[in-house]
């Protein structure tokens, strides 16, 4: 009797210390959760703590002019989750193309930011918030394109880590690499920029010469080539395409003069 009296002791100790330490664990993640969970390559998720199941959906909006950030420039993002459940979190990082962390998150009265500004989380998650608005800082010049990784978790509320459900999201932006102040210099010009789909692109110099220009996707695939055209000076070469709607890169050469040009398709 005893003996059954203590080892019935020993499993409710147990079973106490698992609860308390498990809901422990879940209070110290609803204000402080650990970074790299946003799902982004080489990193976990929610999952890693909570069991649950996860599903991709739309969490990242952001006011970054045409998907297209100049280096150093401040810009709102908000993240959301798609469920009305109580009690959320989140958190979210952004990398370059290479995998590092780029740029640098603001904290807000909504969110909190995790290793130097290199992620942002909610700031408690036993509140209510659906969505969470901050800033991002963009990097420095060169460094390409960029990619949002996020995760929300959505709990049952249940005090502990099971139950609940999860939602991952990413989206990019490109860097504004050339300004027209930039093409001004180099006396070439590249326009209307945006460009309409099915509109001609028009090419200016203000030297005549040859002018052979490559264009770019984003994904530094060659979408259309223009080989040794003569252009005049001051005269305007027009370039028929079927470029649909995206970023692009132009890369010329009008005599000894180069160029590089971002040029949007809306």
């Amino acid at each position: 009797m005893l003996k059954k009296l203590f080892f019935s002791s020993l499993a409710i100790a147990g079973i106490t210390f698992y609860f308390f330490s498990n809901t422990a664990q879940v209070e110290a993640f609803s204000s402080t959760p650990p970074p790299a969970k946003t799902g982004a390559p080489g990193e976990g998720n929610c999952t890693d703590c909570h069991t649950g199941s996860t599903q991709t959906a739309n969490l990242i909006a952001h006011d970054i002019s045409s998907d297209v950030y100049l280096a150093g420039q401040t810009y709102s993002i908000t993240v959301s989750t798609p469920s009305n459940n109580s009690v959320n979190g989140f958190e979210i990082t952004a990398k370059d193309a290479s995998g590092n962390l780029a740029g640098e998150f603001l904290a807000s009265n909504d969110a909190q930011v995790l290793s130097n500004g290199a992620y942002a989380a909610q700031k408690q998650s036993t509140t209510s918030n659906n969505s969470w608005v901050f800033q991002w800082v963009a990097p420095s010049a060169n460094t390409g394109s960029v990619t949002f990784y996020a995760a929300v978790n959505s709990t049952n509320a249940n005090g502990t880590t099971s139950g609940d459900q999860v939602y991952l999201s990413s989206t990019s932006v490109t860097e504004n690499i050339t300004t027209s102040i930039d093409l001004k210099s180099l006396n070439v010009e590249a326009f209307p920029n945006p460009l309409q789909v099915g509109q001609a692109l028009q090419i200016r110099s203000n030297q005549s010469g040859l002018l052979n220009l490559n264009i770019l996707d984003v994904t530094g695939k060659l979408m259309q080539s223009i080989v040794n055209q003569k252009i005049e000076s001051q005269n305007t070469f027009m370039i028929q395409h079927q470029l649909s709607k995206g970023i692009y890169l132009l890369q010329g050469q009008i005599g000894s003069v180069r160029f590089d040009q971002q040029l949007i398709v809306q």
